[in-house]
């Protein structure tokens, strides 16, 4: 349980460094200089969804957005289609 609760701790690191350097999304960055942060996001984005926590998807998402990723990406499609597929069970209309 605590590696669990470390590694959920350094992914909101990654996740809020992007978000505070790019005020939520709202200026672009350089993605060849945020290389490492883009590169830990897509390697663990599917250990995310093997956990399961949405939130947290939620944030591996919109920073890799923020990153230049595009949504026919294939990781973040595939992450965009559980996200989805989680909120269709749970018959949510709105996020």
């Amino acid at each position: 349980m605590q590696d669990t609760s470390n590694f959920i701790s350094e992914c909101y690191f990654v996740t809020h460094k992007i978000f505070t350097r790019t005020a939520w999304c709202q200026y672009r960055v350089d993605p060849s200089e945020w290389s490492m942060e883009k590169n830990f996001l897509t390697f663990y984005i599917g250990r995310i969804i093997q956990l399961q926590d949405i939130e947290l998807l939620g944030e591996f998402i919109q920073t890799l957005k923020c990153l230049g990723v595009k949504e026919n990406n294939k990781v973040l499609k595939n992450a965009l289609q559980f996200m989805m597929s989680k909120y269709d069970r749970q018959n949510v209309s709105t996020f």
